[in-house]
């Protein structure tokens, strides 16, 4: 019976070191303290000069501090930086202040060491994909006047942010994928005086 009871906990070990190794990158890995797998719930809520938000814990892939995560935790990261990406997302974590074992950062304060595993709408992708990922964030259809070259379609879709996101797509092999991505940089002006910044990728 203890055989059995052994031989179980190990698979389950080993499949937990697995399921880690899948869901998060050793190179990043090796600095962080603590590493998370997340959804973003709440965007910017204080801004200084670090910026602070709130990640749904969905699963601790490490953890060698003393502090028991619970559902939700604050992450900070450096003012002027990317921080926790949209959706689902594997982050690198350290301590905010050596002195505090509650108050976590992105390690190195930026979601280029501190994120991974999260996904990014870039040209190419299909277009059924970038609306899988847009219904997961919440994200609704976004109506504006806004012409398209015929041949192609558009699509815009509301932020959480409240910024617009703006997809232009092709039909290539059969296939509708991205041509095109373009952003809202001040949402909150009438349509007609908005700014719009063509980006190659996005998920900030």
């Amino acid at each position: 019976m203890k055989t059995k009871i052994i031989l179980a906990s190990l698979i389950l070990t080993l499949s937990f070191i697995a399921n880690a190794a899948n869901l998060s990158d050793a190179k990043l890995a090796k600095k962080a303290e603590v590493i998370l797998r997340v959804k973003l719930t709440q965007g910017i809520a204080v801004c200084d000069k670090y910026c602070q938000e709130k990640v749904e814990i969905l699963e601790v892939l490490k953890n060698n501090s003393a502090y028991s995560f619970s559902e939700t935790v604050d992450i900070f990261y450096r003012s002027g930086e990317k921080g926790v990406p949209f959706g689902i997302s594997t982050i690198y974590l350290e301590k905010y202040a050596p002195s505090r074992n509650d108050l976590w950062k992105l390690v190195g304060g930026k979601r280029e060491t501190g994120g991974s595993h999260y996904t990014i709408v870039k040209i190419g992708m299909p277009l059924s994909e970038v609306e899988e990922f847009m219904g997961s964030l919440g994200a609704t259809d976004a109506a504006m006047d806004m012409m398209v070259e015929e041949g192609y379609d558009l699509k815009n879709y509301q932020l959480p942010d409240g910024r617009v996101l703006s997809v232009v797509s092709e039909k290539i092999k059969g296939i509708w994928v991205v041509n095109s991505i373009n952003v809202c940089t001040n949402p909150n002006t009438p349509k007609l005086e908005r700014t719009w910044e063509n980006i190659s990728e996005f998920n900030s």
